[in-house]
């Protein structure tokens, strides 16, 4: 008799139950990452207006994501140039995002950095956002996988990361950027 019992307990383990409340994924769930070929991670950071600013809110365009940090000089020449990248390649196809890490001080850039940086180093509209160090990771895990200022990464109209630039090289970019729009 214990048998039948065991076998009867075996069988109501093997009948699949009723669930109501299960989360499938669905299409509008990706997966991301912060290595070249993975979509990137979307983030949302306070530009120099004091609005959020989200990545994924803007694909479609190439997207030069420039992070930089105030006290930086070829972080400076990057900005200066910036302006005239996007207007070589047209604002209808290019984007440059600036991501500051840190002020001169080597501390978080607050809304007066943001806008001190634009006001010194951008000629144009685009968003300059304020990070800080917890946006990084050397791995490439779970952050920007940054190893030198400014690091640059370009993705392509679908925000999938194509390159990572290390150190500012202005005929680099363009390159960058070319080779992504002719894909």
């Amino acid at each position: 008799m214990k048998w039948l019992l065991y076998i009867g307990i075996l069988l109501a383990g093997c009948t699949p139950a009723l669930v109501k409340d299960i989360a499938y994924e669905t299409a509008e769930e990706i997966e991301c990452g912060y290595t070249v070929g993975e979509k990137l991670c979307n983030f949302t950071l306070m530009d120099q207006d004091e609005n959020d600013w989200s990545l994924y809110e803007h694909s479609g365009k190439v997207t030069i994501v420039d992070l930089s940090v105030m006290w930086c000089g070829p972080c400076r020449a990057a900005a200066l140039a910036s302006d005239d990248i996007v207007n070589s390649f047209g604002h209808d196809k290019v984007q440059w995002v600036t991501i500051l890490v840190e002020d001169v001080e080597r501390n978080a850039p607050d809304l007066a950095d943001l806008q001190a940086w634009v006001s010194a180093w951008h000629n144009h509209p685009s968003p300059v956002l304020a990070g800080d160090r917890d946006l990084l990771d050397v791995s490439g895990e779970s952050g920007f996988p940054l190893t030198s200022w400014p690091t640059f990464v370009i993705l392509d109209e679908d925000l999938n990361i194509v390159e990572l630039i290390k150190g500012w090289n202005e005929q680099t970019i363009k390159l960058a950027v070319e080779k992504t729009l002719t894909k």
